[in-house]
C-alpha cells in the first residue's frame, strides 16, 4: 500500500490535535536506527492476543529532515479515528479505521518507503 504526503500530513495533524497522544518530532539525517527499533517493537508484539492499546506511527520526511514519532491511545482512536479525513489516502483511511485495527491485532500494520526517502511505519501495540 502506498501513501501520499497528504495522508501522512493528515496523520500528523490528527496526532497534534489530540491532547492525549504523544508526538515527538526531531531533526535527523538518518532515520534508519529509529525505524529498526520501531520494527523490533512491532515484531515483539506481533500476533499476541488481546486488543491493541496504542496506535503508533513513525514518519520520516527527508526534505525537512524530520522524524516524527506518534502514539495515540486506542480508546481515543476508537472515538475519533472514524471521522478523520485522509484526503486522497482512501486506502489508508480504510486500513486505519478503528474496527479494522481491532481486527488486525497487534504488530506491524503498514510500512511505506518512498523514492525520495520518505518513510512511514504504523503498528499496533
Amino acid at each position: 500500500m502506498r501513501t501520499s504526503l497528504l495522508a501522512r500530513a493528515a496523520i500528523l495533524t490528527l496526532a497534534v490535535a489530540l491532547e492525549a497522544c504523544f508526538v515527538d518530532t526531531r531533526t535527523t539525517n538518518d532515520a534508519a536506527a529509529a525505524f529498526a527499533k520501531a520494527r523490533a517493537e512491532a515484531a515483539e508484539v506481533q500476533g499476541k492476543p488481546g486488543r491493541p492499546g496504542k496506535l503508533k506511527a513513525l514518519v520520516f520526511e527527508p526534505e525537512k529532515r524530520e522524524l516524527t514519532e506518534i502514539s495515540v491511545p486506542m480508546w481515543l482512536w476508537r472515538k475519533v479515528g472514524k471521522d478523520v479525513d485522509f484526503g486522497d489516502g482512501a486506502e489508508m483511511a480504510e486500513a486505519l479505521r478503528p474496527d479494522a485495527l481491532d481486527r488486525a491485532g497487534r504488530g506491524l500494520l503498514l510500512e511505506v518507503v518512498e523514492e525520495d526517502g520518505g518513510q512511514v511505519l504504523v503498528w499496533l501495540r
